[in-house]
């Protein structure tokens, strides 16, 4: 018993199109899928599938059009061939544009005419030419600053008169206003930024790098300018570098020089073969030429710097004269005069120094410093240590070696200071030599003399004689604490000291008169001759000779046990002396 269709599941759309269903073939009922019957499916099926109201009445019109459109598509093929075959006629009309082209150059020619009246525009003429003698070459290009003149080549033009006037202006780049506007024999360069290498002369192999770099610069070959006003009117700045802001602006004669940093090199002069490298290193220096300025403001001001080398912080700063010179270090050399052929090594060495040629101030503070105390008239001299010769005045011809050495030493000249304050504020010592540990600190008037030893000659470190007033002039002291007072005499020994042109010789002797003469340990000479250890003279014209020996004078008031001599006179060059006579008193 078959089944109903309305017992049957309900189908899933969409269809696959390899559903079965049956068919009857040749009196035989066979499955077969649905795809089996899509080509016998014909409008008329479809037609009478849309006939189903209300779309059947909708579409009439539709359906008139399409049997129209029917009928009359089999003309389509015909149509097809007609246009095919009149398509061969192109051929021809093409040989006829091609051989009525020939009438374009007079075309072209009117247009040409008629275009002269648009003021301000390049005009093209038949040979490729703008404005009066104008030529710009087909592998150049110009964007925004035509019309250009002069003959180009493989150059690229960018910006409103980029390149106008310029001359000679092959393989280039201009990029900005005004760039490279007038300048001359501009080939392999490149002017990029805003009036970049304007006016700039000679400018081949160069490159100009921002608003007005190397504007108005000339014989600018070989060159780079970088940065705001870099090299602005730089004269003869060949082969040379310009990097900062206005770094070499109106440098003159700045060929084959480097000028790195903000204001380097501006205003320099003859500055030609110079390295000037930091902020405002060498700006408005004179006669700079064959120089090296590296640091902050290092040479800045400087007059007739050429030669030279300043290193550091405002070395050599304002200085003056300063040729053929070395400054290293923070403010080294600033503000020196008269410093040419010098050296000065250390921070603030040579600081304001004046008249210093020739001389050599190394160590920190020597020779100057940064509160303007600094060393006058010190040419042909040389400082070394901290503080030497720091205020030394008239110090020319000297030699100050050691930390303090010279340090305020008045009229110093042609001396010789070594030792840790040696000479130290000493008055009036010039032609004098001091050596040893505050030898000769605070000596005063003490001008040819010799002072060898700790504190040799020192007014301030000299036991008992701390509270007085010496003046040592043309004396010599060898030994710690020894002293020379008034001068002319010798004094050799810990604290040997003569008076008045004495001679005093070993430990604590003591020549304490004119042309007294006190040899051996704690002898004494008065007016007289003590030779011995703690020999004495009291007075006269005595001689003492041995060990513990006193005058006559002196001993006729000694004690049990004192050695004295009897007084003999003797004449000698018609002058009257007493001899001594060895005696011992006896016991009381």
């Amino acid at each position: 018993m078959g089944i109903k269709i309305s017992d049957l599941p309900s189908i899933e759309l969409p269809f696959s199109g390899f559903e079965l269903i049956p068919m009857v073939q040749t009196g035989e009922t066979r499955a077969s899928p649905l795809t089996s019957i899509s080509n016998i499916l014909s409008s008329a099926v479809l037609a009478n599938i849309l006939a189903v109201s209300p779309i059947n009445e909708l579409s009439a019109t539709s359906r008139s059009t399409y049997t129209t459109v029917n009928s009359n598509s089999a003309n389509w093929s015909n149509a097809y061939t007609t246009t095919l075959a009149n398509s061969a006629r192109w051929m021809s009309t093409f040989t006829t544009v091609t051989a009525n082209s020939a009438n374009w150059s007079t075309a072209f020619t009117t247009a040409n005419a008629v275009s002269a009246s648009l003021s301000g525009y390049a005009q093209l003429s038949a040979a490729n030419t703008f404005t009066q003698t104008q030529t710009f070459a087909s592998s150049a290009m110009n964007i925004g600053s035509m019309p250009i003149s002069a003959t180009l080549t493989n150059s690229l033009f960018i910006g409103i008169s980029a390149g106008n006037n310029t001359t000679t202006a092959c393989n280039s780049i201009f990029i900005g206003r005004d760039a490279g506007r007038d300048a001359t024999f501009a080939r392999f360069s490149n002017f990029l930024g805003n009036e970049a290498g304007d006016v700039a002369t000679c400018a081949t192999y160069s490159n100009f790098l921002g608003r007005r770099a190397g504007d108005i610069a000339t014989c600018a070959c070989n060159s780079n300018f970088l940065g705001f006003g870099a090299g602005l009117s730089g004269t003869l700045a060949c082969n040379s570098n310009f990097l900062g802001r206005n770094a070499g602006v109106c440098a003159t004669r700045s060929s084959n020089s480097n000028f790195l940093g903000y204001f380097a090199g501006n205003n320099a002069t003859c500055a030609c073969n110079s390295n000037f490298l930091g902020y405002r290193a060498g700006c408005c220096a004179t006669n700079a030429r064959s120089s090296n300025f590296l640091g902050n403001q290092a040479g800045g001001d400087a007059s007739s710097a050429r030669y030279s080398n300043f290193l550091g912080t405002e070395a050599g700063r304002g200085a003056t004269c300063a040729y053929f010179s070395n400054f290293m270090g923070n403010q080294a050399g600033r503000d020196a005069t008269n410093a040419c052929f010098s050296n000065f090594l250390g921070t603030c060495a040579g600081n304001g120094a004046a008249a210093a040629r020739n001389s050599n101030f190394i160590g920190r503070n020597a020779g100057g410093n940064s509160d303007g105390q600094c060393a006058t008239n010190a040419n042909d001299s040389n400082f070394l240590g901290y503080n030497a010769g720091l205020q030394a005045t008239y110090a020319n011809d000297s030699n100050f070696f050691g930390q303090g050495a010279g340090c305020g030493a008045t009229c110093a000249s042609n001396s010789q200071f070594i030792g840790y304050n040696a000479g130290k504020s000493a008055e009036c010592a010039n032609k004098s030599t001091f050596i040893g540990r505050w030898a000769g600190a605070f000596a005063k008037y003490s001008c040819q003399a010799v002072m060898i030893g700790y504190c040799a000659g020192s007014n301030a470190y000299c036991g008992a004689y701390n509270s007085l007033t010496f003046a040592q002039p043309e004396g010599v002291m060898i030994g710690a604490h020894t002293i020379n007072a008034d001068g002319g005499g010798v004094s050799i020994g810990h604290g040997a000291v003569s008076i008045s042109q004495g001679i005093a010789i070993g430990k604590s002797a003591c020549a304490a008169s004119v042309y007294s003469i006190a040899i051996g340990r704690g002898a004494l000479a008065s007016n007289g001759i003590a030779i011995g250890r703690y020999a004495t003279t009291n007075s006269g014209y005595d001689l003492a000779f041995g060990s513990s020996i006193n005058s006559l004078a002196l001993a006729a008031s000694g004690t049990s046990g004192s050695t004295y001599i009897a007084s003999l006179p003797v004449v000698i060059n018609g002058t009257n002396y007493r001899i001594p006579l060895l005696a011992t008193l006896p016991p009381p």
